[in-house]
Formats: structure tokens, sequence, C-alpha cells
């Protein structure tokens, strides 16, 4: 998921992922739309459930902050560039 904050410039994405140890958690990257610098998190979780049931929290939580969810730019490419090929 991915919420944009448009008056502070600020976003935030999240989604359930595996870590490179094959841990299963939810990863969370925030930052300023005007630069490239980010903050990432990962909070593993039990199941993809509970993955679930994190995102479901931030995204309540995002939405009381002022931000709304929005496509993800970085998906939007990835989905570009799939089907150019």
């Amino acid at each position: 998921m991915y919420w944009i904050h448009e008056q502070d410039k600020k976003y935030y994405r999240a989604r359930v992922a595996c870590d490179l140890t094959g841990q299963l958690g939810v990863s969370k990257e925030f930052g300023s739309l005007k630069t490239a610098r980010a903050r990432r998190m990962f909070t593993p979780v039990s199941s993809r459930f509970a993955g679930a049931e994190e995102l479901d929290k931030v995204n309540r939580d995002r939405i009381r902050h002022g931000y709304r969810v929005t496509l993800d730019p970085l998906e939007q490419l990835l989905k570009a560039e799939s089907l150019n090929q």
C-alpha cells in the first residue's frame, strides 16, 4: 500500500514481504516526496494473516494522520515494464 500526505509532501509505503533471511514481515518505508531519502523498518509477523492485520493498522493510522491511499509509483513502473516485454 502507498499513502501520500499532499500538504506535508510525505509518503509512506507498507507491504507484506520476506527479508533476506526469509522471515515474513511488514516492510515499511517513509520519507519526503522532495528528496530520495527514506527510512525503512521491518516488523516480523507470524503469518500472512498477521501481516494483513498489521497493514490494516498502518492504513488506519496513516488516514488518521491526513494521508490518502494512492497508486504506488514503483508498482506502476514495474507493471509498465512487464507490459513492454
